[in-house]
């Protein structure tokens, strides 16, 4: 229970009865407003310094203020307690049962009156938020592209809940990683770059990603790293004013939408988290719609890009030309950086580079591997695809110098090696693709 409303005449008690007990417990015994609303039984007192049921600090604010005698009736609205109605007096009085049953009627009409008003608002409350939801889902219905879609999100998650600070990590090899962000803080936090771990407890965003539910004010700040309270402080931002909720597509975690204010002292109500719950839930979809043509949209490009290749490599009869060729039209595939093809050297027991493309002339010399060592020497022992998405941390992989590695074996004893930033299972399966169609 909470303070609400007062005559002008008791404002000076109310300011300090917040300020000495800004809560109080209901249930029988805990409190006399607290077992008024638990037992829904008025409570009457002749003289309120003998009352056992008025907690310590309560009888030094009465005494303060100069009450002594007092009556509290409970506020029911459909049989259900929702308040408290307090009416003291600065003398010792007996109040009548007249009084008393006076004060129960009036009480009634009141609690029926505040329903009314509280129904209303939320009526009022659910149509803006059926609006702005309606609003917001026909501008998502018009983004097919992922970053049109990202951009979207953040900027109407702002709008919504009226912040300058928003932003989205999206799930990527097994991190959650920025994607995009508002705000004046944006820059830097992108440019930061920092991953985070999927797993509660590490993180506020890997804790709502790992559970699939949103959390708010102080029980999101406990959940800050020290590096994102450092970066908020120097913003100027309260660390509990925050929210943050999980972006769920069937069922599926695939990111964090989290929104920020700068104005100290703002706590987003339960009514706010819920409308950006349901806004999340909306554009965690459109999402996977604009994934899904995107990636419709890449098989098409690379059926293409294939097609292309093939007819090239169909009427290239020269070997060199043909190995420059392979190696150029993989990295153009794939986006990548470079690549090489490594052939089987007796002599020497291991695989060397026989063409690259994009290598420094004094790291070609330097291109070994024995077999069943690094990715070309897995693809060459194991007659299969290799690949690593960071060989710093990949301890199956030999050092290379380069971050990323993927090599398919190519029939025929020649290796290849592609080096690029991230390599997925649809790329190992187009550079493939290009091998089989060059054996």
């Amino acid at each position: 229970m909470v303070p609400s409303a007062g005559t002008d005449s008791v404002a000076g008690y109310l300011a300090d009865s917040a300020e000495s007990q800004p809560t109080l417990s209901v249930g029988v015994g805990a409190s006399a407003m607290g077992h008024v609303m638990a037992s829904k039984n008025p409570l009457v007192f002749d003289d309120l310094s003998g009352e056992k049921l008025i907690t310590p600090a309560g009888r030094l604010t009465q005494q303060k203020h100069g009450f002594k005698a007092g009556a509290l009736i409970p506020l029911l609205a459909n049989h259900r307690s929702i308040g408290v109605l307090v009416v003291f007096d600065k003398r010792i009085r007996r109040f009548t049962d007249d009084e008393v049953s006076l004060l129960t009627a009036f009480a009634d009409q009141a609690s029926l009156a505040l329903e009314k008003v509280r129904l209303l608002n939320e009526a009022e409350r659910e149509k803006e938020r059926s609006d702005a939801l309606y609003r917001v889902s026909n501008l998502l219905a018009g983004a097919h592209d992922t970053e049109e879609v990202l951009d979207l999100i953040v900027n109407e998650s702002a709008r919504l809940l009226g912040t300058s600070f928003c932003n989205i990590r999206l799930l990527e090899g097994g991190a959650l990683v920025v994607r995009v962000a508002t705000g004046p803080a944006a820059g830097r936090l992108m440019e930061a770059g920092a991953t985070l771990k999927v797993e509660e407890g590490t993180s506020l965003a890997g804790h709502v990603m790992a559970t699939k539910k949103p959390l708010h004010g102080k029980a999101a700040a406990q959940m800050l790293v020290p590096r994102a309270i450092q970066f908020m402080a120097e913003q100027g931002r309260d660390p509990e004013a925050v929210v943050i909720v999980p972006l769920l597509a069937n069922g599926q975690s695939i990111g964090t939408l989290m929104c920020s204010d700068e104005t100290h002292g703002r706590r987003f109500t339960d009514n706010e988290v819920s409308l950006l719950s349901a806004f999340a839930d909306q554009a965690s979809l459109a999402l996977e719609k604009a994934r899904l043509l995107n990636e419709a949209e890449d098989r098409e490009r690379q059926a293409t890009q294939l097609y292309e290749v093939t007819n090239q490599l169909a009427s290239n009869h020269e070997l060199d030309s043909l190995l420059e060729l392979i190696s150029a039209r993989a990295v153009e595939l794939l986006g990548c950086q470079g690549s090489a093809i490594f052939e089987y050297d007796s002599d020497r027991g291991g695989l060397v580079a026989i063409k690259t493309y994009n290598f420094l002339s004094s790291m070609v010399d330097s291109l070994f591997f024995k077999p069943g060592f690094g990715t070309p020497g897995g693809a060459f022992e194991q007659r299969k695809p290799v690949w690593t998405r960071d060989r710093f941390s990949d301890s199956s992989i030999a050092r290379s110098g380069t971050d990323s590695e993927a090599a398919p074996p190519r029939c025929g004893g020649q290796r290849r090696r592609v080096g690029s930033n991230n390599h997925s299972g649809e790329d190992i399966r187009r550079s493939k693709h290009l091998v089989l169609r060059t054996s």
